[in-house]
């Protein structure tokens, strides 16, 4: 698949990783094939406990909705 980031340069090639793919979560996991554009850094990974209260963004298609991306914030 393409991937674009928030940063200079072309989107990037990616695979889904082994086992990546979760669709009861609608989430995959990708790794980019060959290197990532500057400036760029892997999200860090870690538990939730002590976010609740904070601000979050989150890109996601609904599917009782449209096929638009939507960006709830709480």
């Amino acid at each position: 698949m393409r991937l674009a980031f928030h940063a200079e340069g072309e989107p990037v090639e990616a695979e889904v990783l082994p086992d990546g793919w979760h669709p009861e979560e609608d989430v995959a996991f990708l790794r980019v094939v060959g290197t990532s554009p500057e400036g760029t850094r892997p999200a860090t990974l870690g538990p939730a406990r002590g976010s609740n209260g904070h601000p979050y963004q989150a890109l996601g298609y609904p599917r009782d909705g449209p096929v638009l991306a939507r960006w709830p914030q709480a």
